[in-house]
């Protein structure tokens, strides 16, 4: 019988994830040349360094193109990639979304991005008990 249960995702990690797939994904980007992409498109040589920057890129734009509707898209290109800060009222003005409309589309948008690009971390016990240990250190500071 097929399992449909989704486990449980720790979004505070999974969205951790999500950011530093971004950031990765801008400043590959802004390493790989038109050139580069020319070259490699057109099998000429280039440094597997740049190679695997340019699969990388185009994994990341295909998981955002594929897995996320078109308002998801557009959170995570203008919201993420497009702008050097994420500013989720200029969003929410974009999209024409009060706050938690916006804030629910985002997690959402990252949760499917994160599940495309294979890096959704799942609660389990051992994330719950981290987690509960680092909210009694703060506390006790």
């Amino acid at each position: 019988m097929l399992d449909i249960k989704i486990s449980e995702l720790d979004m505070e990690a999974t969205k951790a994830n999500v950011h530093q797939a971004l950031e990765k994904y801008r400043l590959y980007v802004l390493s790989v040349t038109d050139k580069d992409r020319k070259d490699i498109e057109n099998g000429l040589e280039v440094s597997e360094k740049k190679r695997k920057r340019y699969e990388y890129i185009k994994e990341f734009e295909a998981a955002i193109e594929n897995a996320l509707n078109i308002q998801e898209q557009r959170i995570i290109r203008e919201g993420y990639i497009d702008s050097k800060e994420h500013n989720w009222i200029e969003m929410s003005q974009k999209l024409r979304l009060e706050k938690t409309p916006y804030y629910n589309k985002r997690a959402r948008a990252f949760r499917r991005l994160a599940y495309a690009l294979g890096i959704e971390v799942e609660k389990s016990e051992m994330t719950e008990k981290m987690r509960k240990k680092k909210g009694k250190t703060k506390e006790s500071h």
